[in-house]
């Protein structure tokens, strides 16, 4: 089980970056489960099918469960949540804190995935702050019940680790049944044996197996230091004040086969548990199929299907522009609706109509724009202005069977009332088929100077001063940077200051929080949650 950077700040290796690592090593499979999300999901798909390796698609979820159990009679394992812990609790917020690792069996447990993160992430208001003087967002603000995975276990399988209270892992062995494990790594530190010795008792107790892990944290052990330094920004520390906050050796990082055979020979049957789990978890993000959404159009056309109902308008459209269709033009969209049609895309056409139509009813301000109006079908539709009889379209630019991308057609509305447009599309298609897009936002070169600088305990005058050397590291002649660094008050020699550059430099394009789009919306004809 791997965190990427797409945990932000916990984990240092990109998603690509461990899956490559993983095949290196002689791995036909590897499980990501980042933190409190999915966000690094698809980069790792789309290397562990280059590379020709299984990705077992999961995330590590923060859990909050009572720390107490109720007895049965009977049989203890069938013993019950005492009613703290449940997302209705006040003092939620007060239970103990720990994680689970969740893995898709299927397509129905990839989605039950998706609705436990909607629910943990809903729990939390938008934008709040992990440290109120350091400004970080916290994109993992999330929390997870027992009740929550109990009630959406199908298809799902967990590793929890061996400090989960009790009572949560007595509901999670009725729900889960056979596919719960208990998670045991070794990095050579004091509290291994305790760990492993409580894991044997939970796992005698409750008869749940064992699993073996590596809790790996970045692909090679090299990228210890940065790992340290994004813990260091994360909880907004000097390094000189991090103490046990950073793990005294480098051991959570991806060990190859034989190595992690070597580190756990003692418990066999452990290690044959990760074979187990990994040959049970087939789902592939590679199932995933989207459609577009469904035509909404007045019930006298009801029956149409996408194709015959974009005709339809189209022409109703060209009817309004012109008393008459040049013929020139009449050609343009008869060709531009054969494509259409060849690339089953007469939906998406149609959604974008049904939106401007409805910004335009509220007399609220839109225009398509970008290379749709190279489109004559869109100047029926009174998605865009160019006029297809004065100008000469090219609608190659825009779609075409040979390039077999979709449509991208942008369409800017009235900044004062994008609101409204907004909440008509949630009350249209409804939140669980419709969802704004969110960005990645990463750190650029200044701000990943200023942050691994403040790190290193420079002043916030040193850290700018520093910032603004970013163009020239690396982009100039050595000599010419070393003077530049001179002039700036900087001893070039020093080995802190080279440092400061190099972890700067594996900073840069590692994520840093979400962020919302001002205006991106995607639109499904099924629930988000199985395709998103």
């Amino acid at each position: 089980m791997a965190r990427s950077h797409c945990s932000f700040l916990q984990g240092a290796s990109s998603p690509a970056a461990l899956v490559r690592q993983a095949k290196g090593l002689g791995y036909t499979g590897m499980a990501l489960a980042d933190r409190d999300g999915l966000y690094g999901m698809v980069r790792a798909h789309k290397e562990a099918k280059a590379q020709g390796i299984h990705l077992i698609v999961g995330t590590e979820v923060t859990l909050r469960c009572a720390a107490t159990l109720r007895a049965v009679p009977g049989d203890e394992a069938e013993s019950e949540i005492d009613g703290r812990g449940g997302p209705d609790d006040a003092e939620s917020h007060e239970l103990p804190v720990t994680t689970a690792v969740l893995l898709a069996e299927s397509h129905a447990g990839y989605t039950n995935l998706c609705r436990i993160l909607t629910l943990g992430h809903a729990r939390h208001e938008k934008g709040r702050a992990r440290r109120p003087h350091e400004g970080v967002p916290r994109n993992n603000c999330c929390t997870v019940y027992p009740t929550d995975i109990a009630a959406l276990s199908d298809g799902l399988w967990a590793i929890v680790s061996p400090e989960i209270p009790a009572a949560g892992l007595a509901l999670f062995r009725q729900s889960l049944g056979a596919k719960l494990s208990i998670g045991v790594y070794r990095h050579g530190r004091g509290f291994d044996g305790p760990r492993e010795a409580l894991a044997g008792e939970l796992s005698r107790r409750f008869a749940i197996p064992i699993v073996a892990h590596n809790r790996v944290r970045y692909a090679t052990s090299q990228e210890k230091p940065l790992y340290d330094v994004m813990q260091c920004i994360r909880e907004g520390l000097r390094l000189d004040e991090a103490g046990r906050l950073l793990e005294p050796n480098a051991r959570a990082c991806l060990e190859s086969p034989q190595r992690m055979c070597e580190r756990f020979a003692d418990e066999p049957d452990w290690l044959r548990r990760t074979v187990e789990i990994a040959e049970a978890c087939r789902f592939s993000m590679g199932e995933l199929r989207y459609d577009f959404p469904s035509h909404v159009d007045e019930p006298a056309h009801a029956g149409e299907t996408a194709n015959e109902a974009l005709r339809r308008l189209t022409y109703d459209g060209a009817r309004r522009r012109w008393a008459t269709t040049p013929n020139g033009v009449e050609a343009q969209i008869e060709k531009e609706l054969e494509v259409v049609r060849a690339l089953n895309v007469a939906p998406y056409f149609l959604s974008v109509h049904t939106l401007v139509a409805m910004a335009r009813r509220r007399d609220i301000l839109c225009q398509g724009r970008g290379s749709a109006a190279n489109s004559a079908i869109c100047y029926c539709l009174g998605v865009t202005a160019v006029d297809p009889s004065r100008s000469n379209l090219l609608f190659e630019r825009f779609l075409s069977v040979e390039r077999a991308e979709p449509p991208d057609i942008d369409v800017d509305f009235e900044h004062e009332r994008r609101e409204e447009v907004i909440q008509d599309i949630y009350n249209m298609y409804g939140r669980d088929r419709a969802a704004m897009v969110s960005e990645v936002v990463t750190y650029r070169g200044r701000s990943a100077l200023r942050e691994v600088s403040k790190v290193f305990g420079l002043s916030a005058e040193q850290q700018g001063r520093l910032a603004r050397m970013r163009d020239a590291w690396g982009g100039e002649r050595e000599e010419l940077a070393e003077n530049r660094l001179i002039e700036a008050g900087f001893d070039p020699e020093s080995e802190r200051l080279h440092r400061i550059f190099e972890l700067a430099l594996a900073l840069e394009d590692a994520p840093r929080h979400l962020s919302i789009h001002v205006g991106g919306f995607v639109l499904s004809a099924t629930p988000l949650v199985q395709i998103a």
